[in-house]
């Protein structure tokens, strides 16, 4: 996937034709810019990663000191997996709670 962004600029203006008047709206591309490496690919692998450093981190808090989520393949697989699902949840929300079963 790719990404890409435009900046634009919206305005209005009042025309006069007779005794009426008609607002006129303009759009203008500012500037516009594009990344073929950043899609929802780049963000899944993102979160995923926050995901399994979060986890590897509480993991050692409880006691598993050097225990690497990342060494689990099915581990792995509910991690992204998830990540997909949070990336959708979080294009409409500013946060959404983390449920994943049975990691460790």
């Amino acid at each position: 996937g790719s990404t890409q962004v435009s900046v634009v600029k919206y305005s209005a203006y009042t025309k006069k034709r007779g005794s009426s008047e008609k607002v006129i709206g303009q759009l203008e591309i500012v500037a516009s810019a594009h990344d073929m490496t950043l899609g929802g690919n780049a963000f899944d692998r993102v979160i995923a990663s926050k995901l399994m450093d979060e986890f590897n981190e509480l993991a050692s808090k409880k006691g598993n000191a050097g225990y690497e989520i990342r060494e689990h393949p099915k581990a792995v697989a509910k991690v992204r997996a998830q990540a997909n699902k949070i990336k959708h949840v979080l294009s409409a929300n500013q946060e959404v709670p983390i449920y994943i079963e049975s990691l460790a």
